[in-house]
């Protein structure tokens, strides 16, 4: 498959406002999550509940979609990229060190830019992934109303 520059530029386009999103809500994000794992859980839901509340607006409203976004953009683009590597495998495989003749750099670039973004979607899928096991581990807190005061 050839990379065309309409492609790469939907790619860039795509990639710079993640990227800008990223830089715009990485801060809070980030402090988000250290002061969900700093903390420690509280004995009961209810102040597990207060705690959460205090951040769930950063999950829902910013490393979520962030999240969504990467891994979208990266979904939009998969196929060109397979399909690249699946070509350049084949030509490795049929022409050994000939294929190197027919190496093209825009597409090298292309899978090399895939793959960085793929890290990032798994950095960011981790980081939310901590968003929600602060709210699990809330949520198996007992009750209040449960306790036993003797």
């Amino acid at each position: 498959m050839t990379i065309t520059g309409d492609l790469l530029a939907a790619y860039a386009l795509v990639l710079t406002v993640v990227a800008l999103l990223q830089t715009l809500w990485y801060p809070d994000i980030a402090k988000a999550g250290a002061a969900l794992k700093r903390k420690q859980l509280p004995q009961y839901y209810e102040d597990g509940i207060t705690l959460w509340r205090d951040h769930r607006l950063t999950f829902w409203g910013r490393s979520l979609p962030l999240c969504l976004a990467t891994i979208l953009s990266l979904g939009a683009f998969a196929w060109p990229c397979v399909a690249v590597i699946t070509a350049s495998y084949r030509a490795v495989h049929e022409l050994s060190w000939g294929a190197f003749q027919y190496y093209d750099a825009v597409a090298a670039g292309f899978v090399l830019v895939s793959l960085l973004t793929l890290y990032v979607a798994v950095l960011q899928l981790i980081q939310a992934g901590g968003f929600v096991v602060s709210r699990l581990g809330i949520a198996l807190l007992p009750r209040a109303r449960d306790r036993s005061d003797h």
